[in-house]
């Protein structure tokens, strides 16, 4: 009787051990494929009381019409210019995603999603559509007319900021130099709410065109150089340059939910992510990474972060003598841990500064 006792015992531990491993290994499975999309619990997550501000420091000078020049412009410079320079300034943001990826017309790929509940427990599908077609101001050039542009509707009802700067280099060098962002730059939570929204900010750079010193001085006989560099718009840009200010400060709320999907942070308290490249539909929130839902995302491959204290980092853009017209885009990244309905209605502010190298 007692050997029948413990050959049960001995088959029942068995059992459980073999149990165990199965849900190990079914746990690191799904560690090593999960392809997380925060945008589950984000959909209402809104930005209030945008404030900009870009200076140019060591020699730099800035401008938001290429013809008058200065060290600072603020958000006021921007809307003065946006019906010829397309600018688009709402005061309010919601939640998108990027992978850094540009379309045929030149214009950063962004996408909204929209998370709908499933059958059974804990189930949703994201599903995702291009930000430019949920509203006619979104970088479409005012579906190209600048007479549109102080439409009332152009303001607000828009999901990210995306507007032009021009950068002027005088003097002499011997080549290209560094453009870069200095301690200074960054974005920060602005009122008496900190709900850690500025953690969730990106900012994308597209090198839009160059005119050299001389001919932006004399023009080229039918266009002065302001409107020269004014005209300038790649369509050939390859991916932009991707900026994640505050990468390494997050939310409880945010570090609890990465560890629900079983993503850990790197060494520098860094959070990897994947922005969204193409449309989707109804893709499961816990999907993997295989050939049918792995290439709706992909990790900005030009991808630049800063720390929460302000450091200096380069943009890897190149300056020559001359004028460089830059698209800025500024949004709040859906796929960000940080990204959290808690974070709903707070205020944050973009500080840009560049700088060359003295």
């Amino acid at each position: 009787m007692a050997n029948t006792k413990n050959e049960e015992k001995f088959k029942d531990s068995k059992r459980r051990l073999l149990l165990l491993i199965f849900l190990l290994v079914i746990s690191v499975m799904m560690l090593g494929t999960v392809t997380y999309a925060w945008f589950t619990s984000n959909r209402v997550v809104t930005v209030d009381d945008l404030q900009v501000n870009v200076t140019a420091v060591n020699g730099l000078q800035i401008s938001a019409d290429a013809e008058n020049w200065k060290t600072r412009i603020d958000k006021d410079d921007l809307i003065a210019n946006r019906g010829e320079n397309f600018n688009q300034l709402p005061s309010i943001l919601s939640n998108v995603s990027s992978a850094g990826e540009f379309g045929n017309d030149g214009h950063l790929k962004v996408f909204y999603g929209d998370i709908q509940e499933c059958e059974g427990d804990d189930c949703y599908t994201l599903t995702t559509s291009p930000a430019s077609t949920t509203s006619a101001c979104y970088d479409k050039n005012f579906a190209g007319n600048p007479a549109d542009s102080d439409d009332d509707k152009c303001k607000d009802n828009v999901y990210l900021m995306a507007f032009n700067v021009y950068l002027k280099l005088d003097g002499e060098f011997a080549g290209a130099v560094d453009l870069r962002l200095t301690q200074n730059a960054g974005v920060s939570s602005i009122g008496k709410r900190d709900m850690g929204i500025q953690n969730t900010a990106r900012i994308a750079f597209v090198e839009e065109g160059f005119v050299d010193k001389d001919t932006y001085l004399d023009g080229d006989g039918e266009k002065t150089g302001p409107e020269l560099i004014k005209s300038k718009m790649n369509t050939t840009a390859g991916n932009a340059i991707i900026w994640e200010p505050n990468y390494n400060v997050h939310t409880a709320a945010g570090t609890a939910n990465a560890l629900k999907y079983g993503i850990e942070p790197d060494g520098t308290n860094r959070y990897t992510y994947k922005g969204v490249k193409a449309v989707t539909s109804e893709v499961p929130l816990y999907q993997t990474d295989n050939a049918e839902y792995g290439d709706y995302f992909a990790t900005p491959s030009r991808l630049i972060y800063t720390a929460s204290s302000g450091e200096e980092k380069s943009t890897t853009i190149r300056l020559n003598v001359g004028v460089t017209k830059l698209r800025v885009y500024f949004w709040v990244e859906g796929q960000d841990v940080d990204t959290q309905n808690d974070a709903a209605g707070t205020d944050m502010q973009l500080n840009l500064e560049f700088s060359i190298p003295e």
